[in-house]
């Protein structure tokens, strides 16, 4: 199909919700980072442990999702929480280099509800299939 087409069947017809997507699509076809599913996601720094509905590992190289459905009961929230990994990477965002806010992160978040249906098609191809089944 030609880029054309292509592009105009992923697009949302907001230009900065296309922005967005088309940095994650970057990420995610980059060999560059790997999406793994680890239950039971803890953060563990100091004090008690938190439980975690993802996590991105600049170290690594790896966005790791917890696939437990007490934190993600469907799989658009699964897939709220990738957008919002990814959001930290697009941002080179940790917690150690702060150079966007995670509130602004958590805004970011929300932009998949702007995602047009195809859109939201393809960032979910990236999760592995048996998580993405409707509860």
């Amino acid at each position: 199909m030609p880029r054309e087409k292509r592009d105009r069947k992923l697009s949302s017809g907001d230009w900065l919700v296309n922005w967005f997507f088309r940095r994650f699509i970057q990420i995610l076809r980059s060999e560059e980072w790997q999406i793994q599913m680890k239950p039971n996601l803890r953060y563990e720094g100091e004090g008690p442990s938190e439980v975690l509905c993802g996590m991105t590992d600049f170290g690594n190289n790896i966005i790791y999702l917890n696939p437990s459905r007490k934190e993600h009961p469907t799989c658009d929230d699964l897939a709220k929480t990738l957008v919002h990994e990814l959001a930290h990477i697009l941002f080179n965002s940790s917690e150690d280099d702060k150079f966007v806010s995670h509130r602004n992160i958590y805004q970011i978040e929300k932009i998949w509800d702007r995602f047009s249906e195809n859109q939201r098609k393809a960032l979910l191809s990236f999760i592995p299939k048996k998580y993405r089944q409707k509860k």
